[in-house]
């Protein structure tokens, strides 16, 4: 017990040593791509990859935002019509799933728009598509959710609704961030979001769990749903809304 305190401490130190470097590096980072607009595709991927990992030291900053989208998403579940479906997830229809899904993403938005009124807009419509005709269409495996910018559109796949409910609800709270995104209001710098629009070409040739916003997207999902067994039973007593 006394080796794994004194790595764990060994590690902290390490990282409160490296942390300013880190961020000057980030600023200059982010100076380059603010006064040269136009790289070869190569450096322009490896400043995407530059910056998702350098975005994951900001980590430290998202605490009250976490806080926030928790106590919204947990407010969309306590007031969520049907309470069957959250206590026997496991055992709801696909219609079920989805009937919590769409409210609870409406519930989470709502809430959201009233610190955050610059995100309004940015969550129009949620439709539900069938993953297997993702496949058959795309050759490819259909993803769990999509965020799709120019239609303010979230999409959520059938193959999400076969996993367990803190896994539908981290994949929400996923889609939502990227919305949020579009207006700064996470913790993502503006600059990286309009380099990774004005590199578009770049970006998508970045590898996924590389880029900037879907490393901040997973964390903050990660982060919000952490422990959620026991977070939503001590919220549920503590809390009683209609």
């Amino acid at each position: 017990m006394a080796t794994e305190n004194i790595f764990i401490k060994g590690i902290r130190n390490i990282l409160r040593k490296s942390r300013p470097i880190l961020w000057r590096e980030l600023y200059h980072t982010m100076h380059t791509i603010d006064t040269d607009r136009i790289f070869p595709m190569y450096y322009a991927i490896w400043l995407h990859i530059k910056l998702g990992f350098l975005a994951t030291q900001r980590g430290r900053h998202t605490k009250k935002l976490v806080k926030e989208i928790r106590k919204n998403l947990f407010s969309a579940l306590v007031n969520h019509a049907d309470q069957n479906t959250i206590e026997n997830y496991h055992i709801a229809t696909l219609e079920e799933k989805q009937n919590l899904a769409y409210y609870v993403t409406w519930r989470l938005h709502s809430a959201m728009t009233y610190t955050h009124p610059n995100i309004y807009d940015n969550l129009q419509e949620i439709k539900f598509c069938d993953s297997e005709k993702y496949k058959l269409k795309n050759n490819q495996p259909a993803p769990y959710g999509e965020y799709y910018v120019s239609k303010r559109l979230i999409y959520y796949y059938s193959g999400v609704f076969e996993m367990d409910l803190t896994d539908l609800l981290n994949v929400i709270v996923h889609e939502y961030i990227h919305a949020m995104q579009q207006n700064s209001e996470t913790k993502l710098p503006d600059k990286i979001i309009q380099f990774q629009n004005s590199h578009s070409k770049a970006y998508w040739k970045t590898p996924y769990i590389c880029r900037p916003d879907e490393i901040e997207a997973a964390r903050l999902a990660d982060l919000v749903v952490h422990n959620f067994d026991k977070s939503f039973k001590k919220y549920k007593q503590t809390n009683n809304e209609l």
